[in-house]
């Protein structure tokens, strides 16, 4: 596994079904386009996104 305490995998793009499978296997945390806009809006804090609990994919298709 990657050791990490939180994996987060941030794109400026689209996240294909593979690569949403790939993250959850993984435990890592995915951010898309839009979440990543939002982001950067400073509305919310990353952490708000990804959550403390089981890694999760965070994306809008």
């Amino acid at each position: 596994m990657h050791g990490a305490d939180v994996a987060v995998i941030v794109t400026n793009g689209r996240v294909t079904g593979p690569a949403v499978a790939f993250a959850k296997q993984q435990g890592l945390h995915v951010v898309d386009r839009q979440t990543l806009s939002v982001w950067a809006a400073g509305s919310r804090p990353l952490w708000a996104f990804c959550g403390r609990s089981r890694p999760r994919v965070v994306q809008r298709l």
